[in-house]
């Protein structure tokens, strides 16, 4: 690699470059079903209800399946900068920026500058870190949590910082407001191994603030799940049960509410690795191919007596061993481990000999490689790609042209992009009795529907003559109702509206 100071200025505009493009990238395109249009939604419902303590899809509908920091963080964003797509997605920016900070922050303790850099630069540069520094889903904020967790740690017990040694506590407890306990088995698993081999547990109970660390964690995220559980009874025993257990030892269970497991091939998360650390992921299994097979005089691709070495490569390793035998997994689930995953790819680039070295640009094209593609990608194939997974250009033209008061039924599941930009004027009806139909549209407007096109025969009998095709958007249609079916005048609610 080149010299010091010019290695700092290249890798410097690299991180830069990258989050730069993100950055610029987060308004582009719409909130996606259904992951990044349901969080956004959920968010939307805290501002508007002003109920910070149950996650909610609509207003009276507990969402029980995570923990609210991530919500909290959106609906904080929206509160200050006003609604929409790049306030949705600037909190998991914000979050990426940590982990940036922390992981440069962790290198230069212990191998100095430059590694400090390069491993920020591979991280920024990673595929899934750089969809997630822009993903509104709770992945970031786990990701930060465990990130922190584990910078602490090691800071803590190489510096004697009590700073560190609080901050780990401060880390365990928004491990647990962001995805529960996850984030202690993840973080916990690869100390106790590297606890194990090291014989380092003298330093691990004697250097860490244990007296003071516990209560702390326990003051930021108990009274969260003690309200949780007073507000909506019921929740502990979902969360902690269904979704950390039952999730993911029963392939065919049944009692999600808020969707369908993610059933994969166990040992699927290996090759979700492979795709989400990209390009590093090839990157390094060429370099460790190098040493198997002999191509290198250096036959060891790191320094196996580095104090920190076991601890970093088992902290890359633990989510895919955890989630190995699991079925119901997303690629998402790797991203604990890519912060230390990339602390590694910097030491083999920095460490490999001549023979095996890359050339300095193919290592400064890996880096920017996924930046560039991502943005255009985004910025020119949104309209093609981003735009198949939201119900915007419905609803766009829906909110153009209805006048004030109509409301949009959906005949057919209502997607939660629909929650969101429907402006609290969407309603779900997929399993609406007639007379329900009949109440919703007595509004003396001209309604619209949304149905799938192969099943028009879910509208009520008493629509289906009358409603007229606005849009064939996907496997959607957007019906306006040409008549109006005026309010009943003896009721007072009706009465009411009518003289407003």
């Amino acid at each position: 690699m080149p010299e010091s100071s010019s290695l700092t200025r290249i890798l410097l505009v690299l991180i830069v470059m990258a989050a730069l493009l993100r950055l610029a990238t987060l308004g582009v395109y719409p909130l996606t079903d259904n992951t990044e249009a349901r969080y956004a939604e959920i968010g939307r419902e805290m501002v508007v209800t002003g109920n910070w303590v149950t996650p909610q899809l609509d207003e009276g509908r507990p969402f029980w399946a995570k923990p609210p920091l991530s919500v909290w963080l959106t609906a904080a964003s929206f509160k200050a900068f006003g609604i929409n797509e790049f306030t949705a997605r600037l909190p998991t920016f914000v979050l990426a920026g940590g982990v940036l900070w922390l992981t440069f922050l962790l290198a230069r303790q212990l191998y100095g500058r430059s590694t400090g850099l390069l491993a920020s630069a591979i991280l920024a540069s990673t595929l899934l870190f750089f969809m997630l520094a822009g993903g509104v889903m709770t992945d970031p904020a786990l990701g930060f949590s465990t990130t922190l967790i584990m910078v602490s740690l090691i800071m803590a017990l190489e510096t004697r910082s009590r700073l560190w040694g609080h901050l780990l506590f401060v880390g365990a407890a928004l491990g647990l407001l962001a995805k529960g306990p996850i984030a202690l088995v993840l973080t916990g698993f690869p100390v106790f191994i590297w606890l194990f081999w090291k014989r380092q547990w003298g330093h691990f109970f004697r250097d860490l603030p244990w007296l003071t660390g516990i209560p702390l964690m326990l003051l930021i995220a108990l009274p969260w799940y003690v309200l949780a559980e007073l507000r909506t009874p019921g929740f502990i025993e979902y969360f902690l049960v269904g979704e950390h257990y039952l999730r993911f030892v029963d392939p065919g269970w049944t009692g999600d509410l808020y969707g369908s497991p993610h059933n994969q091939p166990k040992g699927m998360i290996w090759i979700f690795w492979l795709a989400a650390a990209l390009p590093w992921s090839i990157w390094f299994v060429l370099l460790l191919l190098t040493r198997v097979f002999g191509l290198s005089r250096d036959r060891s691709l790191f320094h196996i007596h580095d104090r920190w070495l076991v601890l970093l490569i088992i902290w890359s390793l633990t989510p895919m061993l955890f989630f190995s035998t699991a079925s119901s997994i997303l690629a998402t689930y790797v991203y604990p481990g890519i912060p230390a995953f990339a602390i590694l790819m910097a030491l083999g680039l920095l460490r490999s000999d001549r023979e095996t070295l890359p050339h300095p640009w193919l290592v400064y094209t890996g880096i920017a490689v996924i930046p560039i593609l991502f943005a255009a990608l985004v910025t020119i194939m949104s309209p093609q790609i981003a735009l198949k997974a939201t119900q915007l250009p419905l609803l766009e033209q829906f909110l153009d042209e209805a006048e004030p008061g109509a409301i949009v039924a959906y005949a057919c599941e209502r997607p939660h992009s629909a929650e969101f930009y429907g402006q609290d004027r969407t309603y779900a009806l997929d399993q609406a009795s007639e007379v329900e139909w009949r109440n919703l549209f007595s509004n003396g407007r001209h309604n619209y529907a949304v149905i799938e096109h192969d099943r028009y025969h879910k509208l009520p009998p008493f629509l289906q003559s009358r409603m007229q095709e606005v849009r064939r958007y996907d496997k959607y249609l957007l019906l306006r109702d040409t008549q109006i079916i005026s309010p009943d005048p003896g009721n007072e609610d009706n009465r009411r509206s009518e003289s407003e």
